[in-house]
């Protein structure tokens, strides 16, 4: 329960009190000793304010998406989350999705799932009551912050303070001993497919023998990826590489890298005025899955692929991308999962660079799990049944609304009953019950859930139609009818 929203019952001051009785001494103790005065009689305290979320989904397919709408990022523990809306859409579609929230927000999270139960999940800023998130093929995609580059025939350069950034000792999301541990970074991911996009490997450091590229799968019609098809991009056999080279600072010749040790290579980049890299085209259909794997090559080779999807590795963080707001920028790999037991998981062993290119068909970034399941908004009612008189304590009938937008349900949770007339629950003038009675009081001179905590009454669902909304001037359609 997050938030109040108020509204009067439909009482009358002469139903209330016989004549004779003391109404007019009350109503003078309760204007005298209640803090807020002057109030407007049509104020309802309605906290709720109804957002559009304008959605589109442009994977290149036929299929139909799941879009998920939260109060917060779904994946951080230390906030607490609603879910707002639920609502299906075809791929190809412009969409605007109406939810409740909190007039307070600033923003909402978003997640579009597939057929394979994967997630890319991007915030949308909220302004004037609206927000717009994109997903798949977008023209004129803001892209991430990455290294600044420039074409020097097929190779990019790039600026080596950068990459160094990386790869800083004690500072680096990539540094060596360390597992990535920012928050931007995903230990378990795919990237889903928006069209051409390159690569450039513009660090590493191993002297195994390694193959290292990626995999695809059409999730729409292999969601469990079975069918997948690897594609190598590029080996390493220790020592220097023919796909990355650094020009120390000042100087014009080109040095070949050297992936060993990795003292060294940091030593270069803070030395280097730039780095060369070649690159390395990904083009898959619109909308398929793609990850990233290394397959060790030692010893004659090996038919271990370990992949950035944990479902399809023995171990669970040997690749990292660093994802902002659903837009990849760097992928690291790690090319020895088990070594010292299974603890070195720096995933610098090679990084990747995913650059936009001028079209700016950078792919989205999929978690390849379900969203996290969480629970809907709910909303307390607390109606005042003696408000004409000056009581407004709010406590006589209390209940909460729980709805998630695009469902054609809500239930409704009796809370409390601070009042002492029988006091009824209307939905669209249709009554759902008694307060006393929903909370299996035997009589309506007892006042329950007011003075201490018991239990809540029992939950009821609600039939309301996928167009309810808590914003509206009356309260979603909830009333209270109280009599003598």
């Amino acid at each position: 329960m997050l938030l109040l929203s108020t509204c009067f019952s439909c009482i009358k001051h002469e139903d209330a009190y016989v004549e004779g009785d003391d109404s007019a001494k009350k109503k003078e103790e309760y204007d005298k000793g209640f803090p807020v005065k002057d109030i407007d009689p049509k104020q309802d305290w309605n906290l709720a304010e109804q957002f559009i979320v304008n959605v589109s989904v442009n994977y290149g397919g036929d299929g139909e998406y799941t879009i998920k709408i939260y109060s917060d990022n779904p994946r951080n523990a230390d906030v607490k989350t609603y879910l707002l809306g639920e609502y299906t859409v075809k791929d190809g579609s412009t969409n605007a999705l109406p939810v409740d929230g909190l007039s307070s927000f600033e923003s909402v999270y978003v997640c579009c799932v597939d057929a394979a139960n994967g997630y890319v999940m991007k915030e949308g800023a909220v302004k004037d009551g609206k927000t717009t998130v994109a997903f798949g093929v977008v023209s004129n995609r803001a892209v991430s912050k990455g290294v600044t580059s420039r074409v020097a025939e097929d190779w990019k350069e790039f600026d080596a303070k950068d990459i160094y950034e990386l790869v800083e000792p004690n500072k680096g999301i990539f540094e060596e001993g360390h597992t990535p541990s920012d928050p931007s970074v995903m230990n378990n991911y795919e990237l889903v497919s928006t069209g051409k996009f390159t690569v450039y490997a513009v660090y590493g450091e191993s002297t195994n023998y390694d193959e290292f590229g990626y995999y695809y799968y059409d999730p729409q019609k292999d969601p469990s990826g079975r069918e997948r098809k690897y594609e190598k991009l590029l080996e390493t056999h220790g020592n220097t590489v023919d796909f990355l080279s650094y020009r120390k600072k000042g100087g014009t010749e080109w040095a070949k890298w050297n992936f060993s040790p990795s003292s060294n290579n940091v030593k270069v980049l803070g030395e280097s005025d730039k780095i060369s890299s070649k690159p390395y085209t990904i083009n898959v259909p619109l909308g398929y899955r793609i990850g990233f794997y290394i397959r060790s090559l030692e010893y004659g080779g090996s038919d271990i692929y370990w992949c950035s999807n944990k479902k399809f590795s023995a171990e669970l963080k040997i690749s990292a991308v660093i994802n902002n707001n659903g837009i990849p920028t760097y992928v690291g790999l790690e090319d020895n999962p088990t070594f010292g037991g299974g603890s070195d998981f720096d995933c610098n062993d090679i990084i990747f660079y995913i650059d936009p290119g001028e079209d700016e068909k950078i792919p989205d970034v999929v978690d390849p799990e379900k969203p996290i399941e969480k629970e809907p908004m709910s909303w307390i009612i607390a109606c005042e049944d003696l408000g004409s008189v000056g009581d407004y304590d709010f406590n006589d009938v209390v209940f909460s609304v729980s709805h998630v937008s695009g469902e054609n349900t809500a239930v409704v949770t009796p809370l409390a009953a601070g009042g002492t007339l029988p006091a009824k629950i209307l939905y669209k003038g249709k009554e759902i019950g008694e307060i006393h009675a929903l909370l299996g009081g035997s009589n309506t001179s007892t006042m329950i859930n007011t003075s201490n905590w018991g239990k809540a009454g029992t939950p009821i669902t609600l039939t309301v139609g996928t167009n309810f909304t808590m914003s509206s001037s009356d309260m979603g359609g909830f009333l209270t009818e109280n009599r003598r």
